[in-house]
C-alpha cells in the first residue's frame, strides 16, 4: 500500500517502534487496535511521481504544456 502524502497527529509518532519499522504494516494497524481513528481522502487530480530526473523533467514537460493542476483546500 501506498499511502501518499499523509499528516500524522503527535499520537502517530508515539507508538512508532524505535528502529526499523514499517509505518503500514506496524504502525497503522496498532493504531486501529488502539481504537485511534484514521482517515482517507480520494485525490482524482492531476499527480506524477517525482522519483528520478527523467520524472521531474516530464512533469516540467506537462505543466508547461499547460496541465492543469488542481488542488484540495480543506473547509
Amino acid at each position: 500500500m501506498y499511502a501518499g502524502v499523509c499528516v500524522y497527529e503527535p499520537r502517530v509518532f508515539e507508538v512508532m517502534s524505535p528502529g526499523r519499522f514499517s509505518i503500514t504494516r506496524d504502525t497503522l494497524p496498532l493504531l486501529l487496535r488502539c481504537g485511534d481513528p484514521l482517515f482517507g481522502y480520494r485525490y482524482d487530480g492531476y499527480w506524477r511521481v517525482l522519483d528520478t530526473p527523467e520524472d521531474l523533467a516530464a512533469g516540467r514537460r506537462e505543466i508547461e504544456s499547460g496541465q492543469r493542476l488542481s488542488y484540495c483546500v480543506a473547509r
